[in-house]
């Protein structure tokens, strides 16, 4: 797990900006297939514009949840990096 949260954090600052505010915008996406559905919450960089570098996390191991997260989102977001969690 910790070599996947490297490679993130690595993605994130190689293609990321700064300058961007970290209020996110966004909010719960679902995905469904064959009987399974993936949710999670897709937040965006304030005043964000396409192309858009993203980064997904990954989480759910034991007690985790994506708020758990959150520290790791508002730094992506302040770096102006989309983030599916």
């Amino acid at each position: 797990m910790k070599q996947l949260y490297a490679v993130c954090v690595a993605a994130g600052v190689l293609t990321g900006g700064c300058g961007h505010s970290a209020r996110p915008v966004g909010g719960p996406v679902a995905i469904d297939n064959e009987g399974a559905r993936l949710a999670g919450t897709i937040s965006l960089p304030d005043g964000a514009r396409a192309p858009l570098s993203a980064a997904v996390l990954v989480h759910g191991s034991g007690r985790t949840t994506r708020d758990d997260q959150r520290f790791m989102r508002d730094r992506l977001l302040a770096m102006g990096i989309a983030v599916l969690a």
